[in-house]
């Protein structure tokens, strides 16, 4: 049972980050208690699926499609309504607000990340942070990384399929690591962000998936902050893909 506000649910299975057990034996979730109040992620233990989660990022994906949503976000962030697609991205009626799955190094949705009609992000409550990326992405030995749900779609929108977005700077670091142990990609490109925090925290995860793979640090090229932002400038395919040559003897594709 959801609310007619959206600022509670009722549920018999999720009991990781509920308010209480009521009377009937469900659990109490408070999602928000006020328009102007936005929940924070809140960490319950290790990246496991949610089906709450689940349901509502399925939910909102299917509202944003069949109400012809997408486009709109599209525009708006300069990347292909597609690329949205690929990634499950949705509209919540409830949070008024365009949702983003975050998943767990096998593609589970444990985390849903909400941004507003503005500028606003936040996530919903109960969740975990984790990875943006198209949950149908194929295997590829070249890997790209970069920061954001945006930053991935842009990629996305130019004809590179795999490419996985970290959650903030510093985020996503032991997913990365775990899907890389998985995925076993020969090069790893990480597309920093061009201010400091952005440099110094791609270095870092760098060198956590030295051993794993070939990896390579790279900020957008100067004047620009970011992936998204290159892209919005006119970078293709090959300008990306180009920046893996002579890592590991890669070749351009």
């Amino acid at each position: 049972m959801i609310a007619d506000d959206g600022g509670a649910v009722l549920c018999r299975r999720q009991s990781a980050g509920a308010k209480r057990q009521v009377a009937s034996g469900a659990y109490l979730h408070v999602i928000h208690t006020g328009h102007h109040r936005r929940p924070r992620i809140i960490h319950v233990g290790p990246a496991t699926p949610d089906p709450f989660l689940t349901a509502m990022a399925d939910a909102c994906h299917a509202h944003a499609k069949a109400a012809g949503l997408l486009p709109q976000l599209a525009s708006t962030l300069g990347v292909s309504a597609d690329a949205l697609d690929a990634m499950d991205a949705g509209w919540s009626r409830w949070e008024n607000a365009w949702t983003w799955p975050m998943r767990n190094a096998a593609g589970d949705v444990v985390g849903i990340r909400l941004r507003g009609r503005g500028k606003a992000k936040w996530a919903v409550a109960g969740g975990h942070e984790g990875l943006f990326f198209c949950p149908a992405m194929a295997i590829s030995e070249n890997l790209i990384i970069v920061e954001g749900a945006s930053d991935v779609a842009a990629i996305l929108s130019i004809g590179i399929s795999a490419v996985i977005g970290r959650p903030s700077a510093s985020g996503g670091g032991d997913q990365l690591v775990a899907l890389a142990r998985q995925w076993r990609p020969k090069n790893i490109l990480v597309l920093s962000d061009a201010d400091d925090v952005g440099a110094r925290t791609a270095e870092c995860l760098a060198a956590r998936l030295r051993g794993i793979a070939a990896v390579r640090v790279h900020p957008p090229p100067a004047g620009i902050k970011d992936a998204r932002e290159w892209i919005l400038r006119g970078a293709q395919a090959a300008d990306v893909l180009g920046l893996f040559l002579g890592l590991n003897n890669a070749k351009r594709i």
